[in-house]
């Protein structure tokens, strides 16, 4: 038995039979995406002690917020792994060689920012301050979180400064959800 592409699915954590390649938005739930990403960590889980996606998202979006980015552009940045949440984190090397998840992630990411409110215009306009800040954390948490230093000093790949702010301390997954759920309230007016 084949499965076409556009029908594999997923059951969201809310009970959504939730289908990447061919979203449809009633399926779409921000508990769940929040949810889903307090549970994956990052760099694969190749880290010294728990940090997941939405902590990081949270800090992306603090991070241009704090810069003066306005809240529009904070919750651009809250969402730009929203995608993760059916199709997974990947670390960074291995998405860069895997031009069909890139695609599809790209397709989902659009279609999320749509279903909350954000044009892909308005994404396209903002990609390099929201990359920006995605960097600024990435160098942050590599830097603060790996089980040794950057191999190779990968980091310094990044010109990208100090974070203008940063997470005190890696959150259980509950309180990553809580503050992700709170921060798309203060920074989507909803």
């Amino acid at each position: 038995m084949s499965i076409i592409k556009e029908d594999a699915w997923i059951q969201s954590f809310g009970g959504y039979k939730l289908k990447p390649f061919n979203l449809d938005s009633r399926t779409v739930s921000l508990k769940d995406i929040a949810h889903s990403l307090s549970m994956l960590c990052r760099f694969g889980g190749h880290i010294r002690e728990f940090y997941s996606i939405a902590q990081h998202s949270v800090h992306v979006a603090d991070i241009l917020h704090t810069d003066g980015q306005g809240n529009r552009i904070a919750l651009i940045g809250l969402l730009h792994d929203a995608s993760e949440y059916a199709l997974m984190d990947l670390p960074r090397p291995i998405k860069k060689v895997l031009p069909e998840y890139i695609a599809a992630e790209e397709k989902l990411s659009y279609a999320l920012y749509e279903v909350f409110g954000v044009s892909k215009e308005v994404v396209d306009l903002t990609k390099d301050v929201v990359k920006w800040a995605d960097n600024v954390a990435l160098v942050w948490e590599a830097k603060n979180l790996l089980g040794g230093p950057p191999i190779d000093n990968w980091t310094e790949h990044y010109e990208v400064g100090e974070p203008p702010c940063f997470p005190e301390n890696s959150l259980p997954p509950k309180e990553a959800e809580e503050q992700f759920l709170a921060r798309f309230s203060l920074y989507s007016g909803y």
